[in-house]
């Protein structure tokens, strides 16, 4: 069912020439605030999230902006981190990221060693150390407290959306690409529908279009490039979720541990400081960002700009050092959907728990 994807430039064709770079891209820096660590009393505060609409599957349109209605629901506050909370909308399983700060990016000794981790994958010699330039320099960022879904969204709830939302047309593509035979998500007897056996698995062959309205129909937001690499790493600025050392497939789903996705909460030994999981393998993640230069870097790539969107993670598809926590060399066009890209959501919270 799953085709290894080859990535050319913006039609995803993944580059194994030594001598040709991944695609490379980075992410524009967004003004994060970021508030000191604190610990809160954990009480609940009022915020809202949208409503669901009929049920009755519509038909694809050329209208992009979902227009749900909204309902109140009680947000906890969030007192540690790790602490859960289901989003009702969805029933996606949420974890709590206090406030913080991280230095987002690498240092040029931690390029040496992502160097180092991309040859142990594809060989000595085989890499190249301007692969991995758009990850410097570091820079402190302060993140706000927030919320991420402790696992990338299913196919049953994308299917779930579509329903209530439609195929919705955006950047003259439909959110999902349903029609391909690597889709996990079927279209028949007037609705979608998950294809039997896949109802946990990663959403695939969606859109980042489609991965931004997920996100804001369930009342949530698709995360920037810094809050996902802060969940991913921590505070203490681990290499992986996990900590330092190379994946095995107990802890993620890379290149090497049979083809295709695996369903979600399969990989608890890899999970993130906080508890969210598949952060390094299964599916690249959306999102926001644009590939940018981080502020203060002297390199400069053809493809920054507001062209292509950085994916986060690494992929079932990809070698192990892709789901480095601060690797970014991989953008694309947001108009792909391919068999190797997903998302998860999340929500950002002030001091008071407030959305």
């Amino acid at each position: 069912m799953f085709m290894t994807a080859l990535i050319m430039s913006c039609e995803a064709t993944r580059v194994q020439d030594a001598t040709q770079p991944p695609s490379i891209s980075a992410t524009e820096t967004p003004g994060s605030t970021l508030l000191t660590t604190q610990t809160h009393d954990p009480t609940s505060t009022a915020t809202t999230i949208p409503e669901p609409l009929p049920t009755e599957k519509p038909l694809p349109t050329d209208t992009a902006e979902p227009t749900p209605t909204a309902t109140t629901v009680m947000l906890p506050q969030g007192s540690s981190a790790g602490e859960t909370w289901v989003r009702p909308m969805d029933g996606m399983v949420k974890v709590y990221n206090p406030a913080g700060e991280l230095l987002v990016g690498s240092t040029e000794e931690e390029i040496d060693t992502a160097l180092q981790h991309c040859e142990r994958d594809r060989g000595e010699g085989r890499c190249q150390r301007e692969w991995f330039h758009d990850e410097y320099p570091d820079h402190k960022v302060r993140i706000e407290a927030f919320w991420i879904d402790r696992t990338e969204v299913t196919n049953a709830q994308f299917a779930a959306f579509l329903n209530v939302q439609g195929n919705q047309i955006e950047g003259d593509v439909t959110w999902l690409e349903v029609e391909d035979d690597s889709s996990l998500i079927e279209d028949q007897d007037g609705g979608y529908h998950p294809v039997p056996g896949y109802e946990d698995h990663p959403v695939i062959e969606v859109s980042w279009y489609g991965a931004i309205a997920y996100c804001h129909w369930a009342g949530a937001s698709l995360a920037s490039e810094e809050s996902w690499e802060y969940a991913a790493r921590g505070p203490e600025r681990a290499e992986f979720p996990w900590g330092n050392d190379s994946p095995s497939c107990q802890q993620a789903k890379v290149s090497g541990c049979q083809d295709g996705p695996s369903q979600v909460n399969s990989h608890p030994d890899g999970a993130s400081w906080t508890g969210a999981q598949d952060m390094a393998g299964n599916v690249f993640e959306w999102v926001t960002n644009w590939s940018m230069p981080y502020p203060g870097s002297p390199h400069e790539n053809v493809d920054f700009g507001t062209i292509y969107k950085i994916v986060r993670g690494g992929s079932w598809n990809f070698e192990p050092y892709y789901g480095r926590s601060a690797h970014r060399s991989y953008a694309l066009a947001q108009d792909i959907r391919n068999d190797f890209v997903g998302f998860r959501c999340v929500l950002t919270v002030d001091e008071e728990g407030n959305q």
